[in-house]
Order: structure tokens, then C-alpha cells, then sequence
């Protein structure tokens, strides 16, 4: 069996030049700008902590909560869960749809001009390799307490968007091991990676790859 290869990735932010000053203006954007701006607004505050409102988990619930000052808009954007799309261009719609709908329910509101507009940055994810491999299950379990927060993200979150079952990478390892272990990779598909911060979910990591160790 082919060892685990640990790998990292950094998240380079790529200004676009575009921002909205309306949420008229930031619908119309949003039907333009690349996929990358998405992944960027859903996923870049995971790799790169900010101190921002805990309860909204994606860039554009942030602001329409902070700067448009409309928790109705926060809220429906905050729950949208890009791992239930198949694709950019699902989560796209849908987020347009969303916009849609709160446009027409405050009326003028939407040509309101926001003081702070939304800037939009995209990104391209770029993968690095690392001296580290696992050899085993068991290895797993001891090696998990280590790995660097960019490996969190690329082998749970990133994993869960790129692979077509939606699955980590380390299931997906599992998966093909001699023995497998469908309980440890249960567990680990469990793993709310939507809503958790890396450190969270390194934790649970670690906590049920130790429960796997000591079984």
C-alpha cells in the first residue's frame, strides 16, 4: 500500500480591482467575478485567521452583517454550505438566489450606498510538498497531534470540495488500506469541516484517531 503523503498549501490572495458599494452593485458582481473568488471568500479566513464575528463562517455574511448592517441577509448567507454544491457554479446560483430574494424584500434599500464596499479577491491554491509520510493506520494516529494548519486544510476542507464522494483525504487512504477500518473512517467523514475552525477540527482529528489507538 502507497504510503500517505502530507502535503501543505498557502492560499495567495489576488486583488481584483472590483468592489461593491451597493447590494445592487454586489449582486451584479457576483454573476462575473472567477470561481476563485469564491473559494476565496468561503474558505480564505480558514487558512488565514482574522478577528472578525465568530458566528458568521464566510466573507459575504460577514459584511452584509457588519457593513450593510442587515443580520436578515448575514444569517441566510452564513448558512449556505458550499460543500452541498457539486460546483463553483452551483454555489454561484445559489448565492445569487439569495441576494435575489433579500433585494426584494427591502425595496430601496438595495441602491443604499455602504461606506466600507465589498472588495473581491480571488485566489489559486497552491499545493507544497512535505518531507512527511504515513505508512500506517496506526502511524495516523500518532502523527495527527503535528500537522500544520495548511495541512489541515488541504487534506480535510480542500479535500472535501475537490474529491467527487466529498470525502478527506485521509478516508480516502483509509479506504484503499489492506484492513480497513470503516469505523475510523466513519468518524472522520463526520467531521463538520463547514463550520469549524482548523483548530477544531484538528482537535477532532486527534481525538478520534487517539479513541482509534487505543481501541
Amino acid at each position: 500500500m502507497n504510503p500517505f503523503v502530507v502535503k501543505s498549501c498557502t492560499l495567495p490572495a489576488i486583488s481584483l480591482g472590483r468592489k461593491a458599494h451597493t447590494l445592487i452593485q454586489f449582486h451584479d458582481e457576483l454573476k462575473t467575478i472567477p470561481d476563485g473568488c469564491f473559494y476565496m471568500h468561503f474558505w480564505g479566513n480558514r487558512l488565514f485567521p482574522r478577528f472578525v464575528n465568530p458566528d458568521y463562517h464566510n466573507d459575504f455574511a460577514i459584511w452584509a452583517y457588519e457593513k450593510i448592517n442587515d443580520q436578515f441577509l448575514a444569517e441566510r448567507l452564513c448558512v449556505i454550505d458550499p460543500m452541498d454544491y457539486p460546483d463553483m457554479k452551483s454555489l454561484r446560483n445559489v448565492v445569487i438566489q439569495t441576494i435575489e430574494q433579500r433585494m426584494n424584500e427591502v425595496g430601496e434599500e438595495r441602491s443604499k450606498q455602504i461606506v466600507e464596499p465589498f472588495y473581491f479577491v480571488s485566489s489559486k491554491l497552491i499545493i507544497c510538498n512535505t518531507p512527511y509520510k504515513i505508512e500506517t493506520a496506526d502511524e495516523l494516529a500518532k502523527r495527527v497531534h503535528k500537522l500544520a494548519p495548511s495541512s489541515i486544510f488541504y487534506h480535510v476542507i480542500d479535500a472535501k470540495m475537490r474529491t467527487p464522494l466529498k470525502m478527506d483525504d485521509f478516508s480516502t487512504w483509509l479506504q484503499d488500506y489492506p484492513y480497513r477500518h470503516e469505523q475510523l473512517i466513519k468518524q472522520l467523514c463526520s467531521i463538520d469541516a463547514s463550520f469549524l475552525s482548523l483548530t477544531e477540527i484538528k482537535k477532532e482529528l486527534v481525538r478520534i484517531c487517539t479513541e482509534f489507538k487505543k481501541e
